[in-house]
């Protein structure tokens, strides 16, 4: 059960696989750039209480899994990270 979220009415597990493409499919996300597009998602996620719990990044795309709170609702989380 320790895989689980509780709160005081609910128990939760919230996981969303978010798939971000470069427009184009533009092979950009190489060396330095990888770097820093893993650091500022991170960042947006830590900042929407989002924990990143897998990612991959390509050259031209980058996969992650992440855990969301109860909170806001699950289908803004993706919508919040991408807008970022």
């Amino acid at each position: 059960m320790s895989e689980y979220r509780l709160s005081g009415h609910a128990v939760w597990d919230i996981k969303c696989y978010l798939i971000w493409i470069t427009k184009g499919r533009y092979k950009i996300l190489c060396g330095e750039v990888t770097e820093q597009a893993r650091k500022v998602i991170r960042q947006v996620g830590h900042a929407r209480e989002v924990s990143i719990i897998q990612e991959a990044i390509s050259p031209n795309h980058e996969h992650a899994l992440a855990a969301a709170p109860l909170k806001p609702r699950a289908g803004n989380s993706p919508g919040c990270l991408s807008r970022q």
